[in-house]
């Protein structure tokens, strides 16, 4: 009897205990369903600010492609005869204007990064000329700042395996940040060091208002916004995030930290595609200076299509200064109409009013009009990918477009885009 009630006992507990770890289950699947639902809505949350933030930025792309604009057009035709205030008022424009436009490129790349938007092309890329690139877009902070800027060692035939555009973004973004953080006077040294596999790219200056506690958030836009709400600091901090980003992107990694002579150091780590040859080039401090003609458009003839109607005109008017001849349209109609009746270098496309898309009117153009004129589209985000699936558009511009990026659309026939 006594064994009978042991055994029954325990059976009894075995019961309990799988009632008890069916019950645990149960509670446990609810609570796994629970946190599914809560991911799915955080996820759904992040897509909608996601999306929020598209439009909004959507939105501010054309006052910005304005701001720019007329800055270039007022400098164009009267900037000699300003006096020195008012000279100076239109450079702060165009200088805040640009900043902006920076500023607003990083916050849409950072979106669609976050949002899992980019993939990575492996495509070879020459490092010099993008690094060059970069410094001229930032010639007038350096000169405002009296920086002297050096590059050593950095050979010509060095490849680097990520795609051009990611590549342009990168050295744009890490001389920014650079140029950003240099103390008034001080020295950028660029260097370059080639590995077996990877390319060590580090940018070297001093900064004196920048802390060590700065510099560990550096890369984290979000952190530093908390504590620099109006600084630079958050500037910097948005393009050494894009930077990181688009690093890790290609499997490359960037690092902040301080040299044992106290400067500062942007240390980035890149695939290398083909190693450069043994002999290096010392690349000179003093810029390349290009002739620039005052009308580079002088007798050409253009189109600019644009629903918003001071977007249109600010395009349109620093295209004539330029010497170009400009007729400016809001509806599809009209603009059939004009390029059935006129002959055009190239037409500028962004938007009609009368809801026709851009993409649908640039096939009207090349198929029943003129199979030669030139479309350039306006696109907020501007890739290889979108020209290589359209066949009517021959230039990508990704918006906002300021003066450089205007300007090089219109004078370079052939297919391309042209990003920031």
């Amino acid at each position: 009897m006594v064994v009978l009630s042991l055994v029954a006992l325990q059976v009894v507990s075995i019961a309990l205990l799988g009632v008890h770890f069916r019950r645990l289950h149960n509670a446990s699947r609810r609570e796994v369903a629970q946190l599914r639902r809560e991911l799915k809505s955080a996820r759904r949350l992040v897509q909608q600010h996601g999306k929020l933030a598209g439009h909004l930025a959507h939105d501010i792309k054309n006052p910005i492609t304005a701001i720019l604009c007329s800055a270039e057009a007022l400098k164009l035709l009267i900037g000699d005869s300003l006096s020195e205030p008012n000279r100076k008022a239109l450079c702060y424009i165009k200088e805040y204007a640009g900043s902006l436009l920076h500023l607003l490129g990083d916050f849409l790349d950072m979106q669609r990064a976050e949002a899992g938007e980019i993939a990575p092309r492996l495509e070879s890329t020459k490092l010099l000329p993008e690094l060059r690139a970069a410094l001229g877009m930032e010639s007038a902070e350096v000169v405002n700042k009296h920086l002297v800027v050096g590059m050593d060692n950095i050979s010509p035939a060095l490849l680097v395996m990520v795609a051009p555009k990611h590549m342009r973004q990168i050295c744009v973004n890490l001389v920014h940040s650079a140029v950003c953080c240099a103390s008034v006077g001080s020295a950028l040294r660029i260097s370059v060091v080639d590995g077996k596999s990877v390319v060590h790219l580090s940018l070297v200056f001093n900064a004196n208002a920048i802390s060590e506690a700065d510099l560990e958030m550096l890369c984290d836009p979000y952190v530093c916004s908390e504590k620099h709400p109006a600084g630079f600091e958050v500037e910097v901090a948005l393009s050494m995030a894009r930077c990181k980003q688009l690093l890790e992107l290609y499997g490359g990694s960037i690092v902040v930290g301080r040299e044992a002579s106290q400067a500062v150091a942007f240390c980035a780590t890149l695939p290398v595609a083909v190693h450069a040859t043994s002999s290096s080039t010392l690349i000179s401090e003093e810029s390349t200076i290009i002739p620039v003609c005052p009308r580079p458009l002088q007798g050409q003839s253009f189109l600019v299509v644009h629903e918003d109607a001071g977007t249109r005109e600010s395009i349109a008017r620093l295209i004539a200064a330029w010497g170009g001849m400009v007729d400016q349209v809001s509806v599809a109609a009209d603009a059939v109409e004009a390029i059935a009746r006129k002959s055009y270098d190239a037409v500028m496309i962004d938007g009609c009013t009368d809801g026709v898309s851009a993409h649908e009117l640039a096939r009207i153009i090349k198929d029943d009009l003129h199979e030669e004129t030139r479309i350039i589209l306006a696109s907020d985000s501007a890739s290889s990918d979108v020209l290589s699936d359209e066949e009517h558009v021959d230039q990508y511009v990704e918006k906002p477009i300021g003066g450089d990026a205007l300007l090089h659309s219109l004078m370079h026939p052939g297919r391309g885009v042209i990003t920031h």
